[in-house]
Formats: C-alpha cells, structure tokens, sequence
C-alpha cells in the first residue's frame, strides 16, 4: 500500500514537473497518465455540455422573446394607423362628391340618406354670398417651427353682412370630413338663411388644409385640431378689425361635430372671448370612448389600445391619449373659469345608440362642467330607424333623423346666446 502510494507521489511530481516528462509518460503509454487524463476529461465534458445546453435555451428564448417584441411592435403600428392616421385618398364621398350647388348625404345607411337627400334644395346657399378660398395659419407655433410653410387652415365664408353687425358662427367637421361633408353644409345654410355669418373650416390634414409632413398625418381628437379653430376666431378679428376700422371684436360662436366638437370644445376653454358652443356628440374621454369601439367590433381593447401606444412615441409627436389638451379636462378647466353672473353657455346632441361616440361621454361632458357658472342644455335623439350596423352607426344622425327640428334647436340656441 505504501509502495502504491509513494508511486502515485511520483507520477504527480512527474506531472508537476515540466512537458518533457509528460511526453515521455505519453509516448511509453502510460497506464496511469492514461487513466488520470480520462478523470479529468470526463466531468469537463459534461460541463461543457451543459453549458452549451444552457446557452442554446438562452438564444431560443432571446429570439422567440425578440420575435414576440417585434410582432407586438408591428401590431401595434398597424392599429396606431388605423385608428389616427387620416388618408385623405379614404375620405367619406362627401368630400370628394359635394359641391355648393348640389350636395347629398352620401353613405351606405339607406335609412339616413334616402329620406333626406331630396330634401336639401333649399339649403343651397347663392355662390354670390360664398367665399371658397378663405386661408389663415393656424394658431400652433409648434407646427411652425416644424414646417417653414405649414399651418395654413383653409375655410369657407358664408358672407351675410360682412360681420359690420351679425354674429358668426365657427362650424368644425368630424374625423375623415371636411367643410363639404353634408351635415357641415346643412348646418352653415341652416346659419346663414338666419342671418347669421358662417365660417366652416378644414382642420389640419382634412379637406384643403395643410397636412403634416413632419410626420405622418395623425389626428389627437381636438388636442392638436383645437388650435385651427383658435386660428379661424384670430382670423374672425382681423377682418372684422379691417371691415369696421375698430378695435373691438366680432361675436363668435362654436358648432363642432364628432372630432370637431371636441376641437370646438378645448378652444372654447382656450379662448374666453368665445360667446357659446352647439356641441354635437364630443368625444370628452378620448381613451374610453377608443377602447370602447374596439370592444363593440369584438376585440380586445386592452391589448390593441397598448400595442398601439407603446409605438406611439415612435410615430407621433404626440403621444397616445389622454392628449395633452383633453376635452374631459377642458370641461374642467371651463367649469373653473366660469361665473354665475356671466355663464358660459353649451348645448350637447347626441343620438342614443352611436356606435362611434357612445352616449357615456356626455355623462362625462356633464360631470365635468358641473359648476354654477356654466349653463349645459342637451338632447338626445332615439334613431328609430332599423339600421344595418355594418353600414349605420347612429353616430351624429340628429341633423337627419329630424332636420327640422334639429334646426329648430340650432336656431334658437344661438339666438338666445349671442344676444
């Protein structure tokens, strides 16, 4: 035992010794190197083969994970796209099929077009009180200092008395409309056949106004669009200023539908000289009211409203909602602003089954004007019409489902309010 022992000294001294030695033990063939180098190799592999195993499962998963990032990414372009790019190429008919002599509902919902369309003559205004090509910039510096010649917002006047002593009224389009969509057009001549000034406007990437082109045109639901309405009241004084060589101001009012009425809403709060706004179907939660219309087409609202605002600092310069000028918090802000003695004074319109703006955002409007010193009167219209929910939407329907009363209403409002 003691030999066997004083051998296995030897061999590790031999081993401890230098490379000569071990190249002779090699080359003799050694037994025992043999079986010493057999150890040592054995528990190496199998560590270098978990190793490797482990390595493998970490690039697996670094992929898959980067695959599933990627996807989620793409996804979420694709719904930021479709639910705040504006294509003008995608434009309802109304924009590209309308003119002043002759306009329609054009749409799809037989059961708002048909019974209405023939009924439009007499809200054909004579193109001898029109002025077509109206253009001013838009109050938004940072558009400004973006593009060099951007900003420009572009409307018609309906030219009643050149404003020397009527009011006027600022009328706003929805999302994908323009000045000539047909409930803009019904509106304007409802206006001006009462004798009141009418300016109907393009917001930014719609219609004739300027598009972005320091990103793609991306629409924030009245946050950015807002600014074009505040640039139509700067406009408003300028003529009236150079029409009446005074330095007092017109009396001005707001109309707005869908996106346009949440514009009109945040400008209202932005500009106190703002005598009242005919509001019809606003989105005051932006965020909710997105969600919810992903909900009613049957996806899930969480997953594709995140995907879409996690690029959304990749896309847009401003973000997803809630914007930063929010119609909820505009509503606030009004209500903080205003007093008893001289209220501020809204209508709200909306139809009961909208698909698009549900009814809930004038729950919210409502709660959030809450204050003495703001007066909120409202109407809300049950449809009544057997609508095919592919192509009808209930969505800003008032004007069609009585155009008479809506008129009526209309009329009144601002005669009560510009007094």
């Amino acid at each position: 035992m003691g030999q066997k022992q004083s051998a296995q000294d030897h061999f590790d001294r031999i081993l401890d010794g230098d490379e000569e030695n071990i190249t002779i033990l090699q080359r003799n063939g050694s037994p025992t190197f043999k079986k010493q180098k057999d150890e040592n190799v054995k528990p190496n592999r199998t560590k270098y083969i978990i190793i490797g195993v482990v390595i493998a499962l970490l690039l697996a998963f670094t992929l898959l994970s980067l695959n599933i990032l990627f996807a989620y990414f793409v996804a979420g372009s694709y719904v930021f796209d479709k639910i705040f790019y504006v294509n003008k190429e995608g434009y309802h008919r109304d924009c590209r099929e309308n003119t002043y002599e002759s306009f329609t509902t054009n749409g799809d919902c037989q059961g708002v077009t048909t019974p209405n369309s023939a009924n439009y003559s007499r809200f054909i205004v004579p193109l001898s009180h029109l002025e077509t090509n109206i253009s001013f910039p838009s109050r938004d510096s940072f558009w400004a200092e973006k593009e060099e010649n951007g900003g420009t917002i572009r409307g018609t006047f309906y030219n009643y008395d050149n404003l020397t002593s009527r009011p006027v009224v600022i009328v706003v389009h929805g999302y994908k409309a323009c000045r000539m969509n047909s409930r803009v057009m019904l509106v304007s001549a409802m206006l001006w056949q009462h004798k009141y000034n009418v300016l109907a406007i393009d917001l930014r990437n719609h219609g004739q106004s300027d598009a972005y082109t320091f990103q793609k045109p991306y629409i924030t639901f009245g946050s950015e669009e807002h600014k074009d309405v505040l640039g139509a009241y700067d406009y408003l004084v300028t003529r009236y200023r150079n029409t009446t060589l005074s330095q007092g101001r017109p009396v001005v009012s707001l109309y707005g539908e869908s996106m346009g009425a949440s514009s009109a809403l945040i400008a209202f709060e932005k500009e106190r000289n703002f005598t009242s706004a005919f509001l019809d179907s606003p989105p005051c939660n932006v965020r909710w009211t997105v969600e919810k219309r992903f909900e009613l087409m049957g996806y899930n609202h969480k997953f594709f409203l995140s995907s879409a605002c996690a690029t959304a600092g990749i896309q847009s310069s401003f973000g997803c909602p809630p914007f930063a000028n929010d119609p909820e918090q505009s509503c606030k802000d009004l209500a903080q602003q205003s007093n008893a003695t001289n209220p501020k004074r809204i209508h709200f319109e909306w139809t009961r089954g909208d698909m698009i703006v549900p009814v809930h955002n004038l729950e919210v409007c409502e709660n959030a004007l809450a204050h003495p010193g703001v007066a909120v009167t409202k109407n809300v219209m049950d449809s009544k019409l057997e609508l095919d929910q592919a192509k009808c939407n209930d969505h800003v329907y008032n004007v069609f489902l009585n155009t008479t009363a809506y008129e009526t209403r209309l009329l009144n409002f601002f005669d009560e309010t510009t007094k």
